[in-house]
């Protein structure tokens, strides 16, 4: 978490990232048997948790998981993203599904930078035959809840976990690691940090909890928990930064968050 150690942003996230050393289609695992106990997927809002599930599932407990990150974009089923050909991810979501279709037992999670990708993507109005946008209000997160459970018939409606948006930071906000590349800031490490993220973060994780609430095959668990109060987020504390940019957590980070979820995933294996 040394910033000093590094020339400026960009090179921080890339060497500190959640993901970094981890493949973006594989197991997390260096020793398998081909079987998973969890299959982690989405885009690279799935793959910054990769060094927590490393160090609490798979080291700590013993578990396996195969993780998959690589396309970013939503993957459910109707969704078309605005500059990735369909082919690319509807065949990256079938692989998916036929991953999951050869591990009947693996607990299934979904984790996306869902705001993020929502803004990339057109839903497909099945009555209509058409291509529509969708909003980041409540008419969107409920037809991207909608697709989730689409997505839960596809696999047969087995134990999902669907992990709501971290913490991220508006537009013209800076990183953490930015301020901390002025100078007159980097004294400044000790002091815990918190900033207010977007709004955003906030209402797309109470519309899944209340939506989710009455499915009892899906359970939403939200990553802001561990790292925010009163609608303020820890950046760092003690010297360990949380975020490796303005929404993409940090291995510290990915620490933090995977251990409030550790009972929850245990349980649900």
């Amino acid at each position: 978490n040394n910033v000093k150690a590094f020339d400026n942003p960009v090179d921080y996230n890339i060497k500190n990232w959640g993901a970094a050393g981890y493949s973006d289609y594989g197991f997390l695992n260096l020793n398998n048997d081909g079987k998973a106990d969890i299959i982690w997927y989405g885009d690279s809002h799935a793959g910054h948790y990769s060094y927590g599930l490393d160090s609490i599932m798979v080291k700590k407990n013993q578990k396996t998981v195969f993780m998959s990150y690589g396309v970013s974009t939503l993957h459910l089923p109707g969704m078309y993203h605005k500059k990735i050909d369909s082919n690319v991810t509807n065949s990256h979501l079938n692989k998916v599904i036929n991953l999951i279709n050869r591990n009947p037992k693996a607990l299934v999670v979904l984790s996306h930078f869902w705001n993020g990708e929502m803004a990339m993507t057109k839903y497909k109005n099945s009555k209509l035959n058409t291509l529509e946008e969708l909003k980041l209000d409540s008419s969107g997160y409920r037809k991207v809840s909608d697709k989730i459970l689409e997505f839960s018939r596809l696999i047969g409606d087995r134990k999902i976990i669907v992990v709501g948006e971290s913490p991220f930071k508006n537009a013209n906000d800076l990183g953490y690691v930015d301020n901390l590349l002025i100078p007159k800031y980097i004294p400044g490490l000790s002091p815990p940090s918190n900033f207010e993220p977007s709004k955003l973060t906030f209402n797309i994780n109470s519309f899944f909890k209340t939506y989710f609430a009455n499915h009892k095959n899906i359970q939403f668990i939200d990553p802001t928990e561990p790292l925010c109060t009163d609608g303020r987020c820890l950046e760092q504390e003690n010297g360990n930064i949380y975020f490796s940019d303005k929404d993409h957590l940090s291995k510290s980070g990915s620490l933090k968050v995977v251990e409030s979820f550790e009972n929850t995933l245990l349980k649900s294996i």
